[in-house]
């Protein structure tokens, strides 16, 4: 009932709040292989309530070709590296919707997303910050290689859910800490808590050794 009855100013203020979080993780993500992560920040700096500015969709115009290399064009229809992102993102987005019904949230009341075909607009809107985790994994998989999507590659990219990351009761599997972001959403409904609860930072702790010890 209290998502239902949450205020427009309320919704655009979360969404420019996973807005933020989104360019900050895709930030980190760039950083992990030393690519240019400026612009980004820059970006994160103009973001308002509701992200009239569209700052969520300038930074993947950057943040893509900047990940993948000059010539990429993130495009559901596209092989290669677009297959391996639909599928992990798919596997992501199923872990959030997961999360939002165990958080007693519905899931077609999204804050952003409004296709009318979709019952999981509100799984598109929270998944958006952990994006990044995936587009880390399936570099690590074009690296090795890979080609196609595979069944060993399928559970690669399944597997990326039980990464580490940092929160402020310590380490713990992606899983848990979509449970806990859900859960905070909740929480900001009914006048609990003000923010969103989120790892910091939001790429996983093995891809931020990996950078320390290079």
């Amino acid at each position: 009932e209290a998502q239902a009855r949450a205020t427009v100013p309320l919704r655009k203020r979360l969404w420019s709040e996973l807005v933020g979080a989104k360019v900050e993780a895709q930030a980190r993500a760039l950083e992990v292989m030393d690519g240019n992560a400026l612009p980004l920040r820059r970006m994160k700096d103009d973001i308002r309530s509701g992200d009239p500015g569209n700052i969520e969709a300038r930074a993947a115009q950057y943040y893509f070709p900047a990940m993948f290399g000059s010539s990429f064009r993130r495009d559901r229809n596209l092989d290669g590296a677009n297959t391996f992102l639909n599928y992990g993102y798919t596997v992501l987005r199923a872990a959030m919707a997961r999360a939002i019904a165990a958080a007693g949230l519905h899931p077609s009341l999204g804050l952003f997303h409004k296709s009318r075909g979709d019952a999981f607009r509100l799984a598109d809107d929270l998944m958006e910050p952990f994006r990044p985790t995936v587009d880390l994994e399936v570099l690590a998989i074009l690296a090795d290689g890979e080609t196609a999507l595979e069944t060993h590659v399928k559970r690669r990219l399944v597997r990326v859910l039980h990464r580490d990351f940092q929160t402020p009761e310590g380490r713990a599997p992606l899983t848990n800490c979509l449970a806990r972001f859900a859960s905070s959403l909740a929480q900001v409904y009914l006048g609990e808590r003000k923010v969103l609860l989120l790892p910091s930072p939001l790429t996983p702790l093995s891809d931020i050794a990996d950078q320390t010890e290079e």
